[in-house]
């Protein structure tokens, strides 16, 4: 279990999309993670193990993907105190192509059409790309009051949709478990919190600084105190992770506890400058985040000479 918990986490990553070469203001990101998937991949063939991490496996549960009977790949589920972590994965034969994906304690509250049967379109958290997927979801966003720790059970409505490695059938198939009602061929899968995962790896995502105009996020530079950190979590899902401040012409990346850069993929730190939006901007860094007191702060400076700024993050979420 641990080696195949150690191989999802160096694929996983390589399906993870940043987008690093934008300088339109409003960018395709579908088309631009599609662009940059085959770079990225090709970038983690080199990575050593140990820049990924293993992951403590104590209570971590693989549940099959399944169509007609055949495992086309797997949800793995874990959870530290606070949050789940959950994983699609494709196999040798299949690769995943979307998932949309409903977590909860009630199924009564999945939603569905008037007979009953779900409608993966309206799940909170969805996701596109190529073969793996990783979904962070805090424990606030199960139910609420809802406590991991307490050890209570939490449903997935897990829609996946897959395509023939050989063939390029596509296929939609859900997560093994019980039927969700006579009239719908969907399944609901019951997960338990045991162990939790305790000091137990890495998972990078995508972030981006400021407020959010026209589908991007923009840094007014007459107002970078106190302005947003978010991760991109999924399709349409963000976390937010930290905030910003200024100090002597710098940008000071202020994390929440058990977020940082990553090293994984390069460059970590991309800016692009505004004159007004509405305009190209011009590329004025990219490269590594500078650290004066390490690891609690991270910086790019200076800023000057623009009134907006597009700052691409590449974050990593550990416990």
């Amino acid at each position: 279990m641990k080696a195949k918990i150690l191989a999802v986490m160096m694929l996983v990553v390589g399906s993870v999309f940043w987008s690093c070469n934008s300088d339109q203001l409003i960018p395709n990101y579908e088309g631009e993670m599609l662009a940059v998937t085959a770079d990225l991949n090709q970038e983690i063939v080199g990575l050593k193990s140990g820049e990924v991490g293993i992951i403590n496996t104590g209570g971590t549960q693989s549940f099959p993907l399944l169509h007609k009977g055949e495992e086309v790949g797997s949800m793995d589920v874990m959870y530290n105190h606070n949050s789940l972590i959950v994983l699609f994965l494709g196999n040798q034969n299949y690769n995943i192509d979307r998932v949309q994906l409903w977590v909860g304690t009630d199924i009564e509250e999945v939603p569905s059409n008037p007979v009953n049967k779900p409608t993966p379109g309206r799940f909170p958290f969805k996701n596109f790309g190529f073969n793996n997927f990783i979904f962070l979801i805090p424990q606030d966003q199960i139910a609420d009051d809802y406590l991991l720790s307490e050890g209570n059970p939490v449903l997935f409505v897990a829609h996946v949709e897959a395509s023939n490695r050989q063939t390029g059938e596509s296929i939609s198939t859900w997560s093994e478990g019980d039927t969700f009602s006579p009239k719908s061929n969907a399944t609901y899968t019951e997960y338990t919190p045991g162990t939790p995962n305790i000091g137990g790896g890495c998972f990078p995502f995508p972030a981006y600084c400021g407020t959010m105009v026209n589908k991007a996020f923009y840094l007014d530079a007459t107002n970078i105190d106190g302005q947003r950190i978010v991760a991109k979590i999924g399709e349409n899902n963000w976390l937010d992770i930290g905030y910003l401040s200024f100090d002597s012409g710098n940008i000071i990346f202020n994390f929440d506890q058990e977020w940082m850069f990553t090293t994984l993929v390069e460059p970590e730190v991309f800016v692009t400058g505004y004159n007004e939006l509405g305009t190209n901007g011009q590329v004025i860094y990219s490269g590594i985040p500078m650290s004066p007191k390490p690891p609690i702060y991270y910086y790019f400076g200076p800023v000057e000479g623009y009134n907006f700024y597009k700052i691409e993050l590449k974050v990593q979420y550990c416990f």
